[in-house]
């Protein structure tokens, strides 16, 4: 007996396909029941994906705003520096002995934690520990930054 190739697809012509009403679709489709030209004419296919592209490209181009603002109102710093400071009420008389002459403040007085420990004072339950970041910032308009 001699082996021949087989044949797995058999071209049907002139046949009538009935679909049920209990026909899935998603069925259709993964079974392979129909080649890609009967689905395309049974409109499952159709699709050009062209709303989903547009979609996806508004994101795309919101995103670029969007990272082109935060440019905008960013700012670059040079140098970063944390201190640790003492808040203390201003009725506290011994804050304004050691008050950190840039903070101006109505109500605090802030001294630098290491005075505290240089001069051996006991930190009151009163006062709050607190930590100042001072930013060396690097900017074009002043103006645009003040509060």
């Amino acid at each position: 007996m001699e082996k021949r190739k087989q044949e797995f697809k058999t071209l049907a012509t002139g046949v009538v396909l009935e679909i049920a009403d209990n026909f899935r679709i998603d069925e259709a489709k993964l079974r392979t029941i129909f080649d890609s030209n009967v689905m395309a004419n049974m409109k499952f296919l159709t699709s050009s994906f062209a709303e989903e592209k547009e979609r996806w490209l508004q994101y795309l181009r919101f995103q670029e705003q969007n990272l082109e603002y935060k440019r905008n109102n960013s700012c670059l710093y040079l140098n970063r520096k944390l201190t640790e400071y003492i808040k203390i009420p201003k009725t506290v008389p011994i804050g304004e002995k050691f008050h950190d002459v840039r903070f101006l403040s109505h109500n605090f007085w802030y001294v630098d934690k290491k005075t505290f420990t240089n001069k051996n004072l006991t930190i009151s339950h009163l006062f709050e520990e607190i930590i100042i970041v001072e930013l060396e910032l690097l900017l074009d308009n002043l103006d645009k930054y003040l509060i």
